[in-house]
Protein backbone atom coordinates (compact mmCIF):
# COMPACT_ATOMS: atom_id res chain seq x y z
CA UNK A 1 0.00 0.00 0.00
CA UNK A 2 1.66 3.70 -1.12
CA UNK A 3 1.25 6.32 1.23
CA UNK A 4 -1.53 7.98 -1.24
CA UNK A 5 -3.56 4.91 -0.68
CA UNK A 6 -3.18 4.79 3.04
CA UNK A 7 -3.85 8.34 3.20
CA UNK A 8 -7.21 7.66 1.62
CA UNK A 9 -8.33 4.91 2.67
CA UNK A 10 -7.89 6.26 5.97
CA UNK A 11 -9.76 9.48 5.70
CA UNK A 12 -12.59 7.33 4.10
CA UNK A 13 -12.01 5.16 7.64
CA UNK A 14 -12.51 8.27 9.48
CA UNK A 15 -15.24 9.83 7.21
CA UNK A 16 -17.46 6.62 8.05
CA UNK A 17 -16.69 6.33 11.79
CA UNK A 18 -17.61 9.80 12.26
CA UNK A 19 -20.95 9.25 10.54
CA UNK A 20 -22.10 6.68 11.80
CA UNK A 21 -20.89 7.92 15.35
CA UNK A 22 -22.92 10.66 14.63
CA UNK A 23 -25.72 9.03 13.39
CA UNK A 24 -26.19 6.67 16.26
CA UNK A 25 -25.78 9.42 18.89
CA UNK A 26 -23.12 7.96 20.11
CA UNK A 27 -20.47 11.35 19.22
CA UNK A 28 -22.86 14.35 19.39
CA UNK A 29 -19.67 16.90 19.11
CA UNK A 30 -17.92 18.31 16.41
CA UNK A 31 -14.08 17.74 14.98
CA UNK A 32 -12.03 20.76 14.02
CA UNK A 33 -9.80 20.50 10.92
CA UNK A 34 -6.26 19.55 12.86
CA UNK A 35 -8.65 17.07 15.35
CA UNK A 36 -9.70 15.07 11.82
CA UNK A 37 -6.27 15.35 10.11
CA UNK A 38 -4.59 14.35 13.41
CA UNK A 39 -7.04 11.36 13.38
CA UNK A 40 -6.43 10.48 9.74
CA UNK A 41 -2.69 10.42 10.25
CA UNK A 42 -2.68 8.03 12.96
CA UNK A 43 -5.03 5.73 11.00
CA UNK A 44 -2.95 6.10 7.76
CA UNK A 45 -0.11 5.32 9.81
CA UNK A 46 -1.59 2.36 11.79
CA UNK A 47 -1.84 1.55 8.05
CA UNK A 48 1.76 1.68 7.15
CA UNK A 49 3.16 -0.06 9.74
CA UNK A 50 5.82 -1.88 7.85
CA UNK A 51 7.51 1.13 7.23
CA UNK A 52 9.82 2.57 9.01
CA UNK A 53 7.42 5.18 11.53
CA UNK A 54 10.26 8.15 11.23
CA UNK A 55 9.98 8.02 7.24
CA UNK A 56 6.55 7.14 6.83
CA UNK A 57 5.36 10.01 9.30
CA UNK A 58 7.25 12.46 7.52
CA UNK A 59 6.11 11.67 4.02
CA UNK A 60 2.53 11.45 5.74
CA UNK A 61 2.68 14.70 7.28
CA UNK A 62 4.13 16.49 3.80
CA UNK A 63 1.38 14.59 1.92
CA UNK A 64 -1.49 16.47 4.30
CA UNK A 65 0.18 19.39 4.61
CA UNK A 66 -0.01 19.67 0.26
CA UNK A 67 -3.35 18.68 0.52
CA UNK A 68 -4.25 21.30 3.32
CA UNK A 69 -2.53 23.96 1.49
CA UNK A 70 -4.49 22.90 -1.85
CA UNK A 71 -7.71 23.05 0.05
CA UNK A 72 -7.27 26.07 2.14
CA UNK A 73 -4.37 28.25 0.57
CA UNK A 74 -2.53 30.20 2.50
CA UNK A 75 -3.07 33.88 2.67
CA UNK A 76 -1.21 36.39 0.51
CA UNK A 77 -0.23 39.73 2.03
CA UNK A 78 1.03 42.19 -0.46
Amino acid sequence: MTRVEALQAADEFVAKVLTSANSSGRFTGTLNLAERVDLTLRVARFLLEGQSSSESDDLLKRDMRNELDQAFPPLRTS
